[in-house]
């Protein structure tokens, strides 16, 4: 079975004033963003935040309202359609053909466009043999579609995407139709293909997970806009504002007062961190377990839940509403009972609206 080397030819990626209404409203804020080539960036929000829309502009499914500019390298694509782009892409569902096999659907854009690629037909089988042996489909070459798992028709989908060796990869919540344990897995086997190949990606989802696990940044969308870009660490540790820190995990927030050098809560006092307001913020893996009578902050047990090496527990009584702190999995804590902790000076944020 012969095979061909990939060759993939990634470019950097350049949106200027960006924006897009549809019937009068406007649905994406006017936004600059630059994509390093070989980059992975992750478009991560809510549904109906403008990421998919982004997607869209970028892939030449969408134009940008007047003004906007869509770069690859130094090559200005915005009023190129999709089929003239070199973009590769695969959406939500797949799109896959459930008339062609495996094979099929692989060669299916390379065969469309041989007038362009000039491929023979030895070739195309070469290219198709040299993806599925990638994404470990050779096996299943010959099958329908409808024959294969969910995680396999989302392999099928990328090699499909791949073929024509793209300059841009865009995934459109690739893994979203896939059951959480097998979401997992294909999400590891997506890091490894994607990191492998060095294609500049840009990846939507609604998943805080996928997006730490898969981007080397992440771009946290609201309401049209870009909240926020960085990587995966800077997210999560320093959020630019309550919106990030929220979308991000799980973020406590201490109301209060500051009092001589401290902030001062219902359920004890704490470290006054730089920056202004009353209230601060920290995250349930900071709180550090303490003996009540000695601690910076206690409270009384409103319920446990035990997660295997660690139990999430929800505390009442030191803020104007409930926190929850992680502790040990081997810990065990009682509805009713009191409970002790302190923050790290390092870790309490302050946090702008």
């Amino acid at each position: 079975m012969s095979t061909e080397p990939l060759h993939l030819a990634p470019v950097p990626i350049r949106l200027r004033g960006c924006g897009k209404h549809f019937g009068g409203q406007r649905v994406l804020e006017s936004m600059d963003l630059d994509i390093a080539a070989g980059e992975t960036v992750v478009l991560l929000g809510p549904s109906g935040c403008g990421k998919t829309t982004t997607l869209r502009i970028v892939a030449g499914l969408e134009a940008p309202d007047a003004g906007g500019t869509v770069h690859f390298g130094d090559e200005d694509v915005t009023a190129r359609p999709i089929e003239r782009r070199r973009v590769g892409m695969v959406f939500q569902n797949y799109a896959l053909f459930p008339n062609l096999s495996v094979r099929g659907n692989v060669e299916y854009g390379l065969r469309i466009q041989r007038r362009q690629n000039g491929l023979s037909d030895t070739q195309i089988s070469a290219r198709a043999n040299t993806l599925l042996e990638m994404m470990h489909l050779t096996p299943y070459a010959d099958r329908g579609v409808a024959q294969l798992s969910g995680g396999q028709r989302q392999r099928v989908a990328l090699a499909r995407a791949l073929a024509p060796e793209p300059r841009v990869l865009l995934l459109d919540e690739p893994l979203t139709a896939l059951d959480a344990k097998l979401r997992e897995s294909v999400r590891a086997e997506m890091d490894r293909l994607l990191r492998g190949l060095g294609i500049t990606t840009i990846y939507v989802t609604h998943d805080q997970e996928e997006a730490m696990a898969l981007a080397d940044r992440i771009v946290v969308m609201e309401a049209g806009r870009i909240a926020q870009i960085g990587t995966p660490r800077e997210i999560y540790f320093q959020p630019a504002n309550r919106h990030v820190a929220d979308f991000i995990g799980i973020m406590n927030r201490l109301d209060g007062t500051r009092e001589n050098g401290a902030f001062v809560c219902a359920g004890g006092r704490v470290p006054v961190p730089a920056g202004e307001g009353n209230a601060i913020f920290f995250r349930p893996e900071d709180a550090v377990l303490a003996d009540p009578a000695q601690a910076a902050l206690k409270g009384t047990v409103e319920s446990a839940v035990f997660l295997g090496f660690r139990t999430r527990v929800r505390v009442a009584g030191v803020s104007a509403t409930p926190l929850f702190i992680d502790v040990p999995g081997r810990q065990h804590f009682a509805p009713g009972h009191a409970v002790g902790f302190d923050i790290p000076a390092d870790r309490l944020l302050t946090l702008p609206a």
